[in-house]
């Protein structure tokens, strides 16, 4: 093997590496933004419960 044919080699192995960890990186950037967004859902969920809980709690108060 010639240097030429090495250095390419070398070339190409640390360009397939910078590859593989740019996609490492969109997949974490994917899951996390998958992630914020069930978490934000989530937390809509639980805030529209405890306003139908407020609510029902007036409701009972007022009946009184």
């Amino acid at each position: 093997m010639s240097i030429n044919e090495f250095k390419k080699q070398l070339e190409a192995e640390h360009k397939a590496e910078e590859e593989a960890e740019q996609i490492k990186q969109l997949r974490y950037n994917r899951e996390y933004e998958e992630a914020e967004e069930h978490t934000n859902k989530e937390a809509e969920v639980l805030e529209l419960k405890l306003k139908v809980k407020i609510k029902m709690q007036a409701y009972v108060v007022l009946k009184m």
